[in-house]
């Protein structure tokens, strides 16, 4: 060692420790919890959908099942009744705080085509009081229910 050169006594440079990934800048907590919130309130929210929704997957059944029984008895007047029945209670369930449950005739009609966005037509009003069964639309009557099941607007 060189006493004039005090730059000889330094210790050798060292590198540095690596920086560890735990624990995580406050930044990625924050992404992280945000991230969860959402996830979770997400979930939330397509869970009571699909709780609130069950009215009409149980309407879809019934109508499947009442099709069945058309298809086997071919009583479009049952049938009709049958399809109209099942509307009242759907739509009672849907729409708990309106007096559906008096409501016929047109006024029925009409809340069907208010509440669809157009899915029945007119004819639906006369049905049980045309003179002949044979003339029934019954297919078409089925899939305007399941029309308005799948796509009526419940408004509060």
């Amino acid at each position: 060692m060189n006493p004039a050169d005090p730059l000889a006594a330094l210790a050798p440079l060292r590198a540095p420790e690596a920086i560890g990934a735990w624990p995580p800048a406050p930044g990625w907590w924050l992404l992280a919890i945000t991230v969860l919130a959402g996830i979770t309130a997400g979930a939330i929210w397509l869970l009571r959908r699909y709780q609130r929704n069950r009215y009409r997957r149980q309407g879809l059944e019934v109508l499947t099942r009442i099709e069945e029984r058309y298809q086997q008895n071919r009583d479009p007047i049952a049938c009709s009744a049958a399809i109209n029945s099942l509307l009242k209670r759907v739509a009672l369930e849907a729409f708990p705080q309106r007096n559906i449950a008096a409501l016929s005739g047109q006024d029925w009609v009409d809340f069907l085509q208010d509440s669809g966005a157009g899915v029945f037509e007119p004819v639906f009003a006369d049905l049980h009081y045309r003179p002949r069964a044979d003339h029934m639309p019954i297919e078409t009557l089925l899939t305007q229910a399941r029309e308005w099941i799948t796509q009526h607007e419940v408004t509060a």
